[in-house]
């Protein structure tokens, strides 16, 4: 099969974020994972007044493959939960894992789905420790925490 040339293939489309800061994670509630550094994005899927989220801009429908890599401080009580959702109410990818007894818990999560314009992703956890207990960020790894997504047609 000849390979087709780069000007005739699609332009992609997507955009990653992280978050800079360690950010606090309130005991038995679900809380929305908070980003404040763009490491690409491509078309506006971000924006700074709502830094929770990805949000699907218009003339940009289509299947997407969307992400989230995290990591917990270490804290051997407990459950994480890592969960993205659609729109805020639609889980698209749940993961649970114990917590461990040395070292941190890490989650990543990956979804498809189609997406029409105006539709956004969240990364939301839940941890069980019985006290508050920090999402981490490195700024050595800048893949922590991140969330993502880039368009596959």
């Amino acid at each position: 099969m000849p390979l087709t040339p780069a000007s005739s293939r699609p332009v992609a489309a997507g955009a990653k974020l992280r978050n800079s800061v360690v950010q606090s994670i309130a005991n038995a509630t679900e809380t929305n994972l908070s980003f404040d550094t763009v490491l690409y994005d491509t078309d506006g899927f971000y924006s700074a007044a709502a830094p929770t989220r990805l949000t699907i801009p218009v003339g940009k429908d289509g299947r997407y493959l969307a992400g989230t890599s995290l990591e917990f401080a270490s804290n051997a009580v407990g459950r994480r939960l890592y969960i993205l959702y659609l729109n805020g109410t639609e889980p698209i990818a749940v993961s649970q894992t114990s917590a461990v007894s040395a070292g941190d818990s890490e989650g990543c999560l990956t979804a498809v789905w189609n997406a029409a314009a105006g539709d956004f992703i969240t990364s939301r956890v839940l941890q069980s420790s019985g006290a508050a207990l920090n999402v981490q960020a490195y700024a050595s790894n800048p893949q922590i925490p991140t969330l993502w997504l880039e368009r596959l047609t």
